[in-house]
């Protein structure tokens, strides 16, 4: 800890925060005024970085071939997620909120053949090691295809 022993001022001077009982200013020799009366330099910066406490993981999400699907044919899935801050710990794939893949990697695939004609709502939904849970969904309709004469 600094005690200063007599009155000072803080005076904004490029970019610095000058502590010294006349101001700030840089003498002939280059160094501060408040520098050559004993005083400390306080250093302000202009740029910073915001780290916050845990950054929400995101989610590449694809439905093969377009969200309408034909009733008994598979179709291929795939996710990946990223973390800014930390890493992935679960990566699951979901059909109306029942898991069908999951896995602790970044990268998840796999094929999803329905029996039944019906709208549906895939889900990919990653965790990180912070606790952050991030999601994507995909309205995809499953129809049947028209009968011929």
């Amino acid at each position: 800890m600094t005690i200063f022993k007599r009155p000072y001022l803080i005076t904004p001077f490029a970019n610095n925060l000058l502590l010294g009982g006349t101001g700030g200013g840089l003498s002939q020799t280059g160094r501060s005024n408040a520098a050559l009366l004993g005083f400390v330099e306080l250093y302000t910066p202009t740029n910073f970085l915001l780290i916050a406490s845990n950054a929400m993981p995101t989610i590449a999400f694809t439905v093969d071939a377009g969200l309408t699907q034909a009733v008994c044919r598979p179709f291929y899935l795939s996710a990946q997620a990223f973390d800014l801050d930390g890493t992935i710990t679960n990566l699951a794939i979901l059909v109306n909120g029942s898991p069908i893949a999951q896995t602790t990697n970044t990268f998840i695939e796999t094929t999803l053949e329905i029996d039944f004609p019906a709208a549906y709502t895939l889900e990919a939904r990653a965790y990180d090691d912070k606790g952050a849970i991030a999601s994507s969904n995909r309205p995809v309709e499953i129809a049947t295809s028209p009968l011929h004469r």
